[in-house]
């Protein structure tokens, strides 16, 4: 295979001082993989849904057999930025995250040269993290999260969540942040995958919105039984098992005539180590997150806050060591809580 066809996608990135306000960002990428890129950047003190990312051309400033080097040289006195960039071929579009920085961390031109190649490559690797347990959780557009004019857009964080950036899929869901989530549906599980899994937790189709909307931010109408059940398969070592109404029938002398045990379905859906990290994580959102008013006295308890659209209703779901259960809270009409309608 000819390596062209390999490094078709962003490689690298790195950027360098050249003194307080003037700073150099570079892209690296697979040789012909993009006819044009592009730099967003904006002030990381002052991100919100609403910001406005000032954008700039890169220019192609080296190239080889195999590579094309972006050159963009900023002049801001700005302490931290967002970023990333954009990169088009064609009618193709691929935005390139790239991190919020501190610009007083930015080397010196002759310092970042003088660095061994593999720390100068892990400069904006998050320490001690895997690739596939950090998310995004910034306000930059997600490819495949489209808004109605079919543009890459992102999910308002719930109630002004801070955007912190890079962070754990732990850290995501005890801070119960809807950006992350969705970086993370569509860049680690993808829409198909993530609807698959709803079936195999004993949803019904007509209860799952397979859009990236509906999929990260439980738009789906997902009912409450339905929810336990899903619950409780994470409890269960990712095992899944139909739920029952009874335990069984018995005639007057104590025959079994129906066991309901016996026909219960059962089968595993998520590895027992995935599902103990599951909820793991959800023991922490109950005991420092937005599910603090689940605590129970004496006992440990993991779950899972929610909230509808516009304030229509608020949901929690979530287990003991025995029990596993869900309320939702709203009205039957589906408007805002605080209606009196």
């Amino acid at each position: 295979m000819d390596p062209a066809t390999i490094f078709h996608r962003p490689m690298s990135e790195y950027a360098f001082a050249l003194d307080d306000t003037h700073y150099v960002f570079r892209l690296r990428t697979g040789k012909g993989g993009a006819e044009r890129v592009r730099f967003y950047y904006a002030d990381r003190a002052a991100m919100t849904p609403e910001l406005q990312f000032s954008v700039l051309p890169m220019e192609k400033s080296r190239e080889d057999k195999y590579f094309d080097w972006y050159e963009i040289r900023l002049e801001t006195s700005l302490e931290r930025i967002a970023y990333y960039f954009e990169l088009q071929n064609g009618t193709e579009t691929l935005f390139y995250y790239g991190d919020c920085y501190e610009m007083a961390d930015t080397p010196t031109r002759a310092d970042y040269f003088q660095l061994p190649f593999n720390h100068r490559a892990d400069r904006f690797a998050a320490p001690a993290w895997t690739r596939s347990a950090v998310v995004y959780n910034m306000p930059l557009p997600i490819k495949g999260y489209l808004d109605s004019n079919r543009r890459p857009t992102w999910p308002k964080n719930y109630g002004g969540s801070s955007y912190r950036g890079p962070e754990t899929l732990r850290t995501a869901l005890v801070k119960s942040d809807n950006t992350a989530a969705a970086y993370a549906l569509m860049n680690y599980v993808g829409t198909q995958n993530s609807a698959n899994i709803l079936r195999a937790l004993g949803v019904s189709d007509k209860h799952i919105n397979e859009t990236p909307f509906g999929l990260a931010l439980g738009s789906s109408g997902i009912s409450p039984v339905e929810m336990a059940v899903a619950f409780g398969v994470l409890g269960n070592g990712g095992v899944y098992q139909s739920p029952i109404t009874f335990l069984g029938i018995a005639d007057s002398s104590g025959n079994v005539i129906y066991d309901a045990h016996a026909n219960q379905t059962s089968y595993q859906v998520f590895s027992p180590a995935t599902a103990y990290l599951t909820v793991d994580m959800m023991k922490e959102a109950v005991s420092s997150g937005t599910g603090t008013k689940a605590k129970i006295s004496g006992q440990t308890v993991a779950g899972k806050t929610g909230t509808n659209s516009d304030q229509k209703g608020v949901f929690f779901a979530g287990m003991t060591g025995w029990y596993c259960g869900t309320v939702w809270i709203g009205h039957d009409n589906y408007k805002a809580l605080s209606s009196k309608t």
